[in-house]
């Protein structure tokens, strides 16, 4: 007769779903590992944010803003580029961003040369930046608009000392 006191042991899992679960907690720890990576990575999400922030610091009228205005006119500029933003991440849309510069290295090296080709794509470029310039800049006006004189005030002393920053415009200095 078998003793009341000495449990009796527990029916084994078949292999099966052993392997199974093995299995799942390796796909897992893939999982985690792969986005640990990428957010990691010198070239993931925080590298990105780090050079926009880079960026903006460079660009006076945006660096001078409070964080919750730049991120206003940021917002305000995505929001004007929707069919862009929806393929930022994508790889078509990172060769499309690199389309001008191949057309213009296309263009100088053929044989024979045509100027005309080389300065359509300058105007191209010209009206594109020209664009982007025009929306940015009516992005700050509206963000400038919705502040309080003193807010527009502080504004004005963190721009002065960010153009301070800058030193004199190249052709002033001796």
């Amino acid at each position: 007769m078998a003793d009341p006191q000495t449990p009796t042991p527990a029916p084994k899992s078949p292999l099966w779903l052993r392997l199974v679960l093995i299995g799942s907690i390796g796909l897992n720890l893939l999982i985690v590992g792969v986005v640990a990576g990428a957010i990691l990575s010198p070239d993931g999400p925080r590298a990105q944010r780090a050079e926009v922030a880079q960026r903006i610091a460079a660009v006076p009228f945006l660096g001078a803003l409070e964080p919750k205005d730049r991120r206003e006119v940021l917002r305000s500029l995505r929001d004007q580029q929707p069919a862009v933003q929806a393929t930022a991440a994508t790889a078509e849309a990172a060769r499309g961003r690199k389309a001008p510069a191949r057309a213009m290295l296309t263009a100088i090296r053929a044989e024979p040369f045509v100027p005309e080709d080389v300065l359509s794509l300058i105007e191209a470029q010209r009206k594109a930046g020209q664009d982007r310039q025009m929306r940015s800049e009516r992005a700050l006006v509206s963000v400038l608009t919705d502040m309080s004189p003193a807010e527009r005030a502080a504004y004005a002393v963190r721009l002065e000392k960010a153009f301070e920053r800058l030193g004199p415009p190249p052709h002033k200095k001796k």
